[in-house]
């Protein structure tokens, strides 16, 4: 059985279940799974197909697509919405690309997948994120409306009365005429929406001194902001701190189109230096984001930092027209920068920067790590518009995490000892720093105090890298009668029973482990320094103590077989954990990236495509990269048969 035969017998299963009449029709109108769909240079949609006597067919559109659905759309509901998805038959990915140019945070999906339309409409959706969301836009069009519009129906009448849904069906038009008019009534209601719904808020004014603007970059865009930029708001903290006119710009949280950014930015244009910071993911929008910094506020000196600085120096400073890079931590170095900037000194011996003079590069001697985390304060979140964050609390590790409604992030380490190959470490691959437990449970103490929170997020790599600083942890817990649940990472060589116990005991509800492989082959080839048994072991003992194990896996890292893909797919069934894989994506600054770099071409236009890991850039395999994306999906439905 091909794949494509198998991943259709798998859609009209799923039909027969939830919509056996329509079911019924498809399978016998005989229509061949082997479709294909191509867009020319002329930007129509064309449908290649083979007739049952095995000859080449093509349909071609008539109409134009982006046209029409430039047209067609309510653009101004769109903006409102903080999801969209298209059900369409051509000319949805016409639409994806319009709304992405000219809104590229929204979070916007496309189901268009001709008779894979269903399977995805059903299964590919995150359904219990749209529940999270106020506003969700559903386009409907053409070919598809009937089930479309019977999916929305059952939707609606289930978990989601609050949907939007408009349905249309394209005008045929032979003539395509100038796109200008389209994209015109698209920014139009775009500018409609910014105007009466913006989140960016005008700061105070600023006093006399240097004022200071910290950018947070938009990242994850398929997901709502839930972590807040935890190392930007230490910075914020220590720069105030100082005394500095400190304000954060968190774009991330707003996620507010370039032209609302620019606007912001014009009319707040006093800045004596502005930093940007994000991961490499971020590179493409930093690039557009320098420009209008320069045009809105000409006498800033514009501060790069965070992974995408730390990462690819080099290529910030061929792209971007920025003053200086602070590589790996900042505390120390930024403080340094901008005392330096303010009394009109040469940056010339400050450690662990990159700076820009008269149109010289300068690279400076590597900064050393900050040994003592307990000399660094906690994050400014006053400076954060932490209602954004607060509102999407929830997360989907156990059923207590996704009841939370004040959750915030709280990170104690810094470092990693291990050498994953795919993992980028921001602070470098050093020995591990901690918090003590005293100062991370005055953290916790006054984010209840202040914030009332009610969950807490440890985002460290490692949480249980030191039992000792757990157990400890778990102690002061106790004895300040702190009742608040909370959840973390750990590697799967670093529990026991007696340590899963106490963390339980202290409020612990989920754990996530980086699983990545139920291959021991493929766990070696990630330099992983772990085993299968190990994986499996971790995963038991905390189920038994009455902990939610998340685990996360990596599918397509170079060497992947068929047969180590059925060994993942064997250890998820036997530890029971249905779900997503990640696509293996080497992130500059890795093993991996060193390892496949022949194979990335131009840097710059591969790192522009960076995104979540969720997200598929490169096929590092030797499957083709059909095959490869079919047999993620076999693997990830548990298909054993087909793989």
């Amino acid at each position: 059985m091909n794949l494509s035969k198998a991943i259709l017998e798998n859609n009209l299963a799923v039909l027969q279940k939830r919509f056996p009449e329509l079911a019924g029709r498809l399978k016998n109108a005989g229509v061949d799974p082997n479709i294909i769909k191509e867009t020319p240079k002329t930007g129509l949609p064309v449908m290649k197909y083979r007739d049952q006597q095995g000859a080449i067919k093509f349909i071609h559109s008539a109409y134009d697509p982006l046209k029409e659905a430039g047209r067609a759309i309510d653009w101004e509901k769109c903006a409102e919405s903080s999801f969209i998805v298209t059900l369409g038959f051509g000319y949805g990915y016409h639409i994806l690309e319009l709304a992405r140019r000219l809104r590229p945070e929204q979070k916007l999906v496309v189901v268009e997948q001709g008779l894979g339309i269903f399977r995805a409409a059903l299964e590919d959706i995150d359904y219990t994120a749209l529940l999270e969301m106020p506003n969700v836009y559903f386009l409907v069009g053409e070919s598809p409306v009937e089930a479309g519009t019977g999916i929305i129906a059952l939707l609606r009448k289930t978990l989601y009365p609050h949907l939007t849904v408009q349905t249309f069906f394209p005008a045929f038009n032979l003539f395509p005429d100038d796109y200008n008019e389209i994209v015109q009534l698209i920014q139009t209601g775009l500018n409609n929406y910014i105007s009466r719904h913006s989140l960016l808020d005008t700061p105070e004014p600023l006093s006399s001194g240097t004022n200071i603007l910290l950018i947070n970059c938009p990242i994850r865009l398929t997901d709502v902001p839930r972590h807040i930029p935890y190392g930007l708001g230490i910075l914020a903290a220590l720069l105030e701190k100082e005394g500095y006119n400190v304000r954060v710009l968190d774009i991330n949280a707003v996620r507010e189109p370039q032209a609302a950014i620019e606007q912001w930015l014009a009319v707040n244009n006093k800045w004596d230096i502005i930093g940007i910071s994000g991961l490499v993911t971020t590179y493409r929008y930093q690039k557009a984001l320098v420009p209008i910094i320069r045009r809105t506020n000409p006498q800033a000196r514009i501060i790069a930092g965070g992974g995408c600085a730390t990462s690819v120096p080099e290529l910030v400073f061929e792209h971007m027209d920025i003053d200086v890079a602070v590589l790996g931590e900042g505390e120390i170095s930024l403080l340094e920068v901008v005392k330096t900037l303010e009394g009109g000194r040469s940056l010339q011996g400050i450690r662990g920067i990159w700076y820009r003079e008269n149109g010289v590069i300068y690279k400076n001697e590597p900064g050393e790590n900050i040994e003592d985390l307990d000399s660094v304060p906690f994050p400014a979140r006053h400076l954060l518009p932490l209602d954004r964050y607060l509102e999407n609390s929830p997360i989907l590790f156990g059923p207590v995490a996704q009841r939370a409604k004040r959750r915030l992030d709280v990170i104690t380490t810094r470092g990693c000892p291990f050498n994953c190959n795919f993992c980028y470490h921001m602070f470098g691959r050093s020995k591990i720093r901690y918090r003590s437990p005293e100062n991370v449970v005055e953290e916790i103490e006054m984010l209840i105090r202040d914030y009332d929170i009610d969950f807490i997020s440890f985002l460290d790599e490692n949480f249980t890298a030191s039992k000792e600083r757990v157990y400890r942890f778990a102690e002061l817990i106790k004895a300040k009668n702190i009742k608040i649940p909370w959840g973390t990472s750990s590697r799967v060589h670093n529990v026991d029973r007696e340590l899963l116990q106490v963390m339980k005991d202290s409020g612990c509800v989920y754990l996530s482990y980086g699983v990545e492989s139920g291959s021991q082959e493929m766990l070696a080839k990630m330099n992983k320094k772990a085993t299968v048994e190990q994986a499996k072991r971790a995963i038991e003992l905390t189920r038994e103590v009455g902990i939610t194990a998340v685990a996360t896996f990596i599918f397509g890292y170079p060497g992947e077989t068929r047969q180590t893909i059925r060994e993942t797919v064997k250890f998820c069934q036997d530890i029971n954990m249905k779900k997503g894989f990640f696509f293996a994506t080497p992130y500059p600054g890795t093993p991996l990236y060193e390892q496949v770099k022949s194979q990335i071409g131009d840097e710059d236009k591969f790192i522009d495509q960076l995104a979540d890991a969720g997200e598929f850039v490169i096929n590092l395999t030797d499957f083709s990269t059909a095959e490869m994306i079919g047999l993620k999906f076999l693997a990830e439905n548990w298909m054993l048969e087909h793989i």
